[in-house]
């Protein structure tokens, strides 16, 4: 609770709701969980059949074309 508390107290629950309207509007989000990696590829585990090991496959994927430099803009 001290956390919550320390949220509340400096008013920083509606900054936080804020950013996280404004990522949602940004990125188009409609499903929850989505995550999005490098500010580039959106994905969920919606899109894998909500199998967990292949989302984390997925996701392992995303993040390894980004360190390499797969995923750079072209």
């Amino acid at each position: 609770d001290g956390i919550r508390d320390l949220v509340r107290s400096r008013g920083l629950g509606d900054v936080y709701k804020r950013q996280a309207q404004a990522l949602t509007a940004a990125y188009g989000l409609t499903e929850v969980p989505s995550v999005v990696v490098g500010n580039r590829y959106l994905t969920s585990p919606r899109r894998v059949q909500n199998q967990p090991e292949a989302f984390m496959t997925v996701m392992n994927g995303l993040v390894s074309m980004l360190y390499t430099g797969e995923g750079a803009a072209r």
